[in-house]
């Protein structure tokens, strides 16, 4: 009985953490999102620039045809436990990148 005991236990704390870390990635990229949207909005009217706590690895405006202003952002994420931080194929590609659009209407 303990042996079952000690497998599902491990099983259940592998899925906590990997639950846990896909959470982690699916926020932060909606944040990017919500960043990059905001700072398109800011660029078609103007307005003043958007401050943020993002480490930002790239940005880049567009404007696509005198209307259109499209932005993107690429940062960098850390995923929430040291633990994931050692293996290699969990820190293979952790640049997160998204994009904005923002129209100005007539």
């Amino acid at each position: 009985m303990a042996p079952l005991m000690i497998g599902l236990a491990a099983i259940t704390l592998a899925l906590i953490l990997i639950i846990t870390t896909l959470g982690s990635a699916f926020i932060f990229q909606r944040r990017l999102v919500s960043l990059a949207e905001a700072k398109a909005l800011s660029a078609i009217s103007d307005g003043p620039d958007i401050p943020h706590s993002m480490n930002l690895v790239s940005e880049k405006v567009e404007v696509q045809d005198g209307q259109t202003v499209e932005v993107r952002l690429c940062a960098m994420w850390q995923p929430p436990f040291r633990l994931a931080q050692n293996l290699a194929f969990a820190n293979l590609n952790q640049s997160i990148c998204a994009s904005g659009l923002s129209r100005l209407g007539k």
